[in-house]
This record gives C-alpha cells, sequence and structure tokens, in this order.
C-alpha cells in the first residue's frame, strides 16, 4: 500500500512541477497495482553470476505479449572525454524499446479516441565501454542491430560521437548527434522524470554497479536533479572524482529524446530467426540450415 500511495504522491509531484506532458493521477488501485509488478518475472539484464546481460529478442517478444504492442528499439549514448582523470566518468551507452499498450490489436484507438497516447519505455541493454572508444560503441550497436533486427534510432551529444555518422549510415541504422543546449535537455529530461514516475519505465535490476550502489541506474537516479537558476541538469557530485556520475541517465536520456518521434506506424513486430538445425544427406554432408 505504501508504494501506491507514493505513486500517487509521485504523479501529484510531476503535474504540481508543470513538467511537459500529462499526468493522470486519477489512478484506480488495480492501475497503480499493474505498473508494480516486477518485469524480471519476463526477463533479465543480470546473469546467474551478477553480471550485465543485454534482453534477447525472445524477451522482447514475451513483453509484446505482455503489453500487446510492437516495438520500435533505440539507443542512446553518453561518452566521457578519455583523457579527463579528475572524475569517474564513464562511456555508457543505453537501448530501450518504445511501445503503446494494446497497439498491436488495435494500433488507430488513440487516433480514434483522439487520446494522448502514453508510452511505455523497456531498458533492453545498458554498457559501459571502458576505454571510452568508438570501437566499442560500434561493437556494442552492432550486436544490438543483429539481435533487435534492426535499430530505429542511435542518438547521442555531439561531441564525441560524429564519427558514427557515416558508419550508421552504412549500417542503415538513423543517426542522430544533439547539440545538447538547455532546452533539449529540458525536454529529454522532464519526459524521462515522466515516464519515470508514471511508472511507463520498466527495468529489471542491473549488473552493472555504479560507485556506490549495485546497480548504476538505480544509484544515479537517486541524485539526479535540476537546478533551473543556472541551467543545469545532473549529479551534485559528478565532480568528485568516486563522486555519482550521471552518466547512465544522461545516456537514457538522450536514448528518450531520440525516440520521440517514433509512434505506433514505427513499431514493428522482433520475430526470432527460426533455426531448425543441418539437414544431412545420406553422404554425411551438410546442405544448409533448415
Amino acid at each position: 500500500m505504501s508504494r501506491k500511495i507514493s505513486l500517487i504522491a509521485s504523479a501529484k509531484d510531476v503535474e504540481s512541477r508543470g513538467l511537459e506532458g500529462e499526468v493522470d493521477i486519477g489512478l484506480g488501485l488495480w492501475e497503480i497495482e499493474r505498473k508494480l509488478w516486477p518485469v524480471e518475472k519476463h526477463y533479465r539484464l543480470k546473469s546467474k553470476q551478477g553480471l550485465p546481460q543485454m534482453a534477447t529478442i525472445d524477451d522482447l517478444q514475451a513483453m509484446s505479449a505482455v503489453y500487446d504492442t510492437d516495438w520500435a528499439v533505440a539507443g542512446g549514448i553518453d561518452r566521457a572525454d578519455p583523457m579527463k582523470k579528475r572524475t569517474g566518468a564513464r562511456t555508457i551507452i543505453t537501448f530501450i524499446a518504445k511501445g503503446l499498450a494494446g497497439s498491436r490489436s488495435q494500433p488507430r484507438f488513440y487516433d480514434e479516441e483522439g487520446a494522448v497516447p502514453h508510452y511505455i519505455y523497456l531498458l533492453l541493454h545498458l554498457v559501459s565501454i571502458e576505454d571510452h572508444s568508438l570501437e566499442g560503441l560500434k561493437n556494442i550497436i552492432s550486436s544490438a542491430h543483429s539481435e533487435y533486427k534492426g535499430l530505429d534510432m542511435i542518438t547521442g551529444e555531439r561531441w564525441g560521437i560524429w564519427d558514427l555518422a557515416k558508419w550508421c549510415e552504412e549500417m542503415d541504422i538513423p543517426f542522430e548527434a544533439v547539440d545538447p543546449t538547455y532546452d533539449r535537455q529540458k525536454e529529454a529530461f522532464s519526459e524521462l522524470y515522466l515516464v519515470y514516475n508514471t511508472g511507463r519505465f520498466k527495468t529489471p535490476p542491473l549488473g552493472l554497479p555504479g560507485f556506490k550502489q549495485d546497480d548504476i541506474l538505480k544509484e544515479e537516479a537517486s541524485v539526479f536533479d535540476h537546478d533551473s537558476d543556472k541551467h543545469w541538469f545532473g549529479s551534485p557530485q559528478k565532480m568528485e572524482k568516486y563522486g555519482i556520475q550521471d552518466d547512465a541517465m544522461y545516456s537514457l536520456g538522450w536514448g528518450l529524446y531520440g525516440a520521440k518521434l517514433l509512434t505506433v506506424d514505427d513499431f514493428r513486430a522482433r520475430n526470432p530467426t527460426l533455426n531448425f538445425g543441418l539437414f544431412v544427406n545420406p553422404n554425411g554432408r551438410s546442405q544448409g540450415i533448415l
């Protein structure tokens, strides 16, 4: 019950702050309970050994059945300067799936009703590139592009990722390098705040630790702040060598920002490739995959 009360209070807080978007605080108890079920019942981002792992396409297909939606898949990047040694900043890339509950069976429902679509987001992967290299980013992007049968957008701050533009074009991956102005940050983090506080962002526990907690995203979200006078978003501990950072939150924020124009029309089924093994003829030679 305390979690339900907390969620209602959070929704009221979002409305009182006047952040962009709409928040329905008239939630029934059943609707609130539905938001609180543990997503790790259906997929995990931490292995049995406690290490980070990427959600599979089978996991995404299972979540399609749960929410009756197909998905768009987007990535967000926050790349740290490898020359800066004084802080603990990391290069983080995240992948999210964007969907709309009920849209697979009724794709035009929101158009017909004139309602605002409340999109849901699943975290599929969160990775720290230890050497901050472009090759490291490319390897992770290639893996996700292959696993999810295509990516619909990759977004990050212009500094540090501009060289990915041509490569993404060759890979047929839409790419956006943004100038991180205060207005863009406000748009990105207002949406992130809303989806967090209205239960529309889903993630199981992560296997990537932060500096002080076992889950980097949970750690960073606990301190992430906004100073409207200084036009600043981030962690108050960012400049401390062992302080809690904000790279995962920025990566996630840019992922949501890049996916903002993706709608039901962009969602598609992500079906696993079926492999029934090899056909072997009588002379023992394999003939191909069935």
